[in-house]
Formats: structure tokens, C-alpha cells, sequence
């Protein structure tokens, strides 16, 4: 006679805890893996470097135009007030791609224009007055 059933279960349930556990710690028993294999950089001696020449100021990078994958529901007019930006701004930007700025259909890619260097404010400037 075997043993009953529920004690085999309990007993290989015991038995695949216990080798997931011998598993999970083998590497650092062995002392594979972990932080001290991984390769450790020392300082390096420097020597002191003198200052290059005069750096002269760098220029800002520019904007750039993104590009919008159009949605169900969207329209020309409805993406140029999305991007804050005219919409002869838009249609301008995608007349090679959209000819017909009426006829643009989901899943389209239209080119939103960068604004103009005009448009950014200067952090130091004053604020526009309100009108």
C-alpha cells in the first residue's frame, strides 16, 4: 500500500519548493553572478588638463516640424487649432503630401510645422501687454 493522496501531494509540493529554492540560491552559493562580478573600474591617475581656448557662445537648435498621424474625427482645421499653429501654416506645410486639405483620411501623416523663432519667448523679456 502507498500512502494516501493527500500526503503524496503535500510531500511533492514540499519536495519542488525545496529545489526551486536550492535553484534560486545556487549562483551565489557557486558565487556566480551577483555585484561582485561585475567588472569594478578604478580611478585612474589624471593628469591636469589646461583649459582649451575661449568657447564662443553656441547656437540655440532650431524647432523642428513634427509629423501627426491623423485620427478618426479629425480635420485640417481641427489639427492646426490641436498644434496651435494657422491653419495656411498647416496646409502649407503638407501640400506635397495632402492636395486636397478637404480629402485627408485616418491613419494619413500630415507635417505639423515648427513654429517660428518669433513665436518663443525670451525668459528674460517682459511679457507681451494683454489687449
Amino acid at each position: 500500500m502507498g500512502l494516501p493522496a493527500v500526503p503524496r501531494l503535500a510531500f511533492l509540493a514540499v519536495a519542488l519548493v525545496v529545489a526551486m529554492l536550492v535553484l534560486f540560491m545556487l549562483p551565489g552559493l557557486l558565487g556566480i553572478g551577483g555585484p561582485a562580478a561585475s567588472p569594478t573600474l578604478l580611478p585612474s591617475p589624471s593628469r591636469s588638463v589646461a583649459p582649451s581656448g575661449s568657447l564662443g557662445p553656441s547656437v540655440a537648435p532650431g524647432p523642428t516640424a513634427q509629423a501627426y498621424v491623423v485620427q478618426p474625427g479629425d480635420t485640417m482645421s481641427k489639427i492646426a487649432a490641436k498644434f496651435g499653429i494657422p491653419l495656411a501654416d498647416l496646409i502649407a506645410a503638407n501640400k506635397d503630401q495632402v492636395p486636397n486639405p478637404n480629402k485627408i483620411a485616418v491613419g494619413d501623416s500630415v507635417i505639423i510645422p515648427a513654429p517660428l523663432p518669433s513665436a518663443f519667448l525670451d525668459p528674460g523679456a517682459p511679457s507681451p501687454a494683454p489687449r
